[in-house]
């Protein structure tokens, strides 16, 4: 069975335990975990399936958290859904387990498990929710319920947050920026001081991912990939398990990056899959549950052109549309429509 051409699967995007698609139509699918709301489906009952949301069209760009969810449709309008009332920056104590409109003038979305930040169209960056680690970026430790602008923050193109509450930005001019919690060196700024200020910690940069806990990925428009912060499992590829307070370069030739909590995922420009990191739920895809401190390839996976990573799962789409998944799935996460997890990468049907 082939993915029909109509319905190929162009975007991936990895919550905690849970999963976002893209389809070629611009329709948002999500399967995992619902406790939280994170589906939008109306519930917060669990679907190992993928499952549409209501009213969830015309999609450009999603991205998921713990608490929150949030999608960007083609017109730059802001949804989100979700049960941490503060981090959907609109200012109100409700929930809502269905996609809620927050803001216009979006380009881009990015959710950590307490914090949101968007990058609003002319380049700013707005941020909203927890802020007890500095990880607004607002020169404070105060938590935000409405989306507020960080000063100076402009010229942004992408944006990323960790889930160990801490965030990084990219600029138009290849720089990259950090604040928040620091104790693993996940900021890059050569210390693991905590930062609530976005500090300035990278340059030639094209790609930025921030990991579930305390690791980031930056790719360089030179196709090296450069590394920092938590590493006991080996998520930094750098043969070792030591962490990094500084970014360090860890792989050349590379197209696209992802960290999840303790792995990374990166994409050669040759279309295969190299991974490291924790693997205790099969989210390397190895066919095994061995950690790797050093990037390896995954036999079999090729043409590959996205990759996300979560908790402890993982998704990759090929060059001919289909959707691949790896890692845990007590929650349903990896869409296969049972809870076993898999340690090699298993084509989903949806």
């Amino acid at each position: 069975m082939i993915t029909p051409a109509s319905t190929k699967s162009v975007k991936i995007e990895c919550g905690v335990f849970y999963s976002l698609v893209e389809k070629s139509d611009g329709t948002l699918w999500t399967a995992g975990w619902n406790a939280n709301d994170t589906l939008g489906t109306g519930s917060n009952s669990d679907s190992s399936t993928f499952v549409q949301p209501a009213g969830m069209t015309g999609i450009r760009g999603m991205a998921g958290g713990w608490y929150v969810t949030s999608a960007v449709k083609n017109d730059g309008s802001l949804w989100e859904t979700g049960s941490f009332p503060a981090a959907f920056g609109i200012g109100s104590s409700a929930i809502s387990n269905t996609f809620m409109e927050i803001l216009t003038g979006v380009s881009q979305t990015a959710v950590g498990d307490y914090h949101t930040m968007v990058v609003k169209t002319d380049g700013t960056l707005w941020v909203a929710g927890d802020n007890t680690d500095g990880e607004l970026g607002l020169g404070d430790n105060n938590i935000r319920s409405t989306f507020t602008q960080v000063p100076g923050m402009t010229g942004v193109v992408a944006a990323a947050t960790g889930g160990g509450q801490y965030s990084i930005i990219l600029k138009t001019d290849g720089s990259v920026w950090a604040a928040g919690a620091n104790g693993f060196g996940a900021l890059g700024d050569g210390n693991t001081l905590d930062s609530s200020v976005f500090v300035e910690v990278l340059t030639g940069v094209k790609a930025i991912s921030a990991g579930g806990e305390y690791h980031s990925l930056a790719l360089k428009t030179d196709g090296t990939v450069w590394a920092t912060g938590d590493n006991i499992s080996g998520g930094l590829g750098t043969g070792d398990n030591i962490q990094r307070n500084s970014y360090v370069q860890v792989l050349s030739g590379v197209g696209a990056i992802a960290s999840g909590y303790e792995h990374s995922l990166v994409i050669k420009n040759d279309g295969t899959l190299w991974v490291s990191g924790q693997n205790y739920y099969g989210q390397l895809g190895m066919g095994d549950n061995n950690n790797r401190n050093t990037f390896v390839q995954v036999p079999g996976m090729s043409g590959i052109t996205a990759i996300a990573a979560g908790e402890y799962h993982s998704l990759a789409i090929k060059s001919d549309g289909t959707l691949w998944a790896t890692g845990g799935n007590i929650n349903g996460e990896l869409g296969t429509g049972d809870n076993a997890n898999r340690n090699t990468w298993t084509q989903i049907y949806y």
